[in-house]
Order: C-alpha cells, then structure tokens, then sequence
C-alpha cells in the first residue's frame, strides 16, 4: 500500500541503479539535492559571533559533515529498502507513510524547514552587510547599516526578504535549486584554489626564508678585514638573474646580526648591488634607531609610498591538528 514494501533486500536492489526520467540527469538531480547540503557550513558564515572561531569553526564544520552525513545514509538506505521506485519519486511524503510515527516525521519537517528559513534570515543579510562595509558591491551603502549592539542589517533583511518572496512566486522549487546550486560551487571552487595557491606560495616562502639563512651564514663566516669589500671578498653570496631584476628576493624581513665593527663603510666599492643588499638594509634599519621617532615615521611613509605597495603579510605554517591533516591542496585544486 502507497509503494511501502517493508524491508526488502529485493527493493533495495531494485532501487539501487539509477532510472532518470524525461529530461533529467545526474546534474539535474545533483542541482536539486545539493542546496540541501550546505546548511553544515552555517558556522562559517557566522563565525564573527563565534568565541573562538580558529578552533570553533573546524570543529563545528567537521561535526556537521559527519552527523549529516550519516543521518543521509540513514534515510537513503532506510527508504531505499523499504519503498518503491515509482513511489520514491512521485510522492514527496512518502517518508511519513514509511514511518511507524507519521506525525513525527511532519513535525520535524516542519521544524527543519523553519530552522533554515531563519537560517537564511540570519546568515544572508549578515554577508550583503559585510559586502557592503568591504565596498565590494556598487550603491550598498544602505546595506551596511546596523541596528543595535549586534548591528542587525535591516535593510538588508529587507532586501533579501523581497527577493526570496518573489522567487517563491515561481512556484518551482525544483527549477530554481540548480539556479541556487551554481553560486555555491562558484564560491568553493574559489576557495579552494585560494587555498591551493596558498600552499604553493608558502613552499615559495620556505625556500626564499632557507636561501636567507644560506646568506646569513656566508657573510658571518666572512672575515672583518674582507667583509667591505664587497665583492672583492672571497666568499660570495651566490645570486642569480632573478635576484638582480626583483632585489626584493634577497632582502630578509628580519635583520641578520652583524658586527658594526665588521661594516666599515656603506662606499665600498661593491661590483654587484645586490651581494650585500641584505647587509644594507640591515644597516638601514640600524640607523633608523638613532633618529627621532617623527623622523622615522616619515622615513617610513616615504619608503613605503616609494615601494607602491606595502609588505606582503607572512603566511603560517599549517597547524598540527587532526582536521588540517584532510585539508590537502591536490585535492583542493582537483575539486
């Protein structure tokens, strides 16, 4: 009765294979199971009002995967064996008739469907708010504004209001799930090519911050009488043609310890102005000490101002977690 057999290991591999309808596919289907899936992220999109969002979000996000995860394997192999194929895909209730306790199937749908409304009520408005602060969409000034100490977007919530009333107009959820689908894998295939540029700019850093250790060493083991000289010297520190086109591949952010009584003079006759660079910029930074704070702050303005640009923050190594040792960046860039 209602294509409820009961568990059968014979319905259960009758319903194993896929049986697309008229005008339907695997992307098709995937466009409209996919929306449901990304509710376990709503802890990223709030993470501004999380205590500890570095330990918080992993966790969070990783319990999340796996309790739905397994609750959807619960269902699909639950239904599977237990209802037809016809009534699987006609009667969208057909989880109530299969279910000892009907109502309390209902209620939780009902529950489920209103925590993701409120969901979407609280999440979305927050990120056209912060899109908005960053200036990243044109004419949302009024997005930006907040009420109270939380600083509700209202005015984004009335925004995101009126548009999902009229969406709900449509009346065809179906269709509009792959329209919702597309955004979503946008933005994670951005994120995880930020993530795979990341870590290979972090290798690019490692071998840059080795290279400086590597020159460290060769110019404390110059002696005192030779180390003015430049590139007279007999120990050289090895440069490359790129080191001479971008000298900022041979400037160490942190200044390498050297003897004042080492350095004689900064008019040496240096055939290479990039050997010693890191010594000058070392010295530099030495100088600036002994100069009135004014004086530096506006030595610094200028040098900056100069340079264009502003210096690139550092990037951390990977922490030694349980989490982060899944998060790998072939796979990353495959997905």
């Amino acid at each position: 009765e209602h294509g409820v057999t009961g568990y059968d290991l014979a319905t259960l591999k009758n319903n194993s294979y896929p049986r697309y309808g008229d005008g339907q596919n695997w992307f098709t289907v995937f466009g409209v199971f996919f929306p449901a899936m990304t509710g376990v992220f709503a802890g990223i999109n709030m993470s501004d009002d999380l205590r500890n969002p570095v330990q918080d979000v992993p966790v969070g996000t990783m319990a999340a995967v796996g309790t739905c995860l397994f609750l959807y394997l619960v269902f699909v192999l639950g239904l599977g064996s237990t209802c037809q194929r016809w009534a699987l895909t006609s009667d969208y209730l057909i989880a109530e008739k299969a279910s000892a306790i009907g109502v309390m199937v209902l209620s939780g749908l009902y529950i489920s469907s209103m925590s993701a409304c409120l969901g979407a009520l609280y999440l979305t408005p927050r990120i056209l708010q912060n899109m908005a602060n960053d200036g990243i969409l044109p004419f949302s000034k009024q997005l930006s504004i907040g009420k109270g100490p939380n600083k509700v977007p209202v005015v984004a919530l009335v925004l995101f209001a009126l548009v999902t009333f009229l969406f709900i107009l449509a009346g065809q959820v179906n269709t509009l799930a792959p329209l919702v689908t597309i955004p979503f894998l946008l933005t994670y295939a951005c994120v995880e090519y930020a993530y795979f540029s990341m870590a290979m700019t972090y290798d690019i850093q490692r071998r840059r911050n080795e290279r400086f250790r590597q020159q460290a060493a060769i110019i404390r083991a110059q002696p005192a009488d030779k180390a003015s000289y430049g590139a007279l010297g007999d120990a050289k520190v090895p440069t490359s043609d790129l080191d001479q086109l971008f000298p900022e591949r041979v400037h160490d952010k942190t200044a390498m310890p050297r003897d004042h009584s080492s350095v004689t003079t900064t008019e040496s006759p240096v055939t290479s102005p990039d050997e010693h660079s890191s010594i000058r910029s070392a010295e530099s930074r030495d100088s600036n000490v002994d100069q009135p704070r004014d004086q530096q702050s506006i030595s610094d303005k200028t040098h900056l101002l100069s340079k264009g640009r502003g210096p690139w923050p550092e990037i951390s190594k990977k922490s030694n977690t349980w989490y982060a040792k899944v998060c790998n960046r072939w796979i990353a860039m495959l997905g």
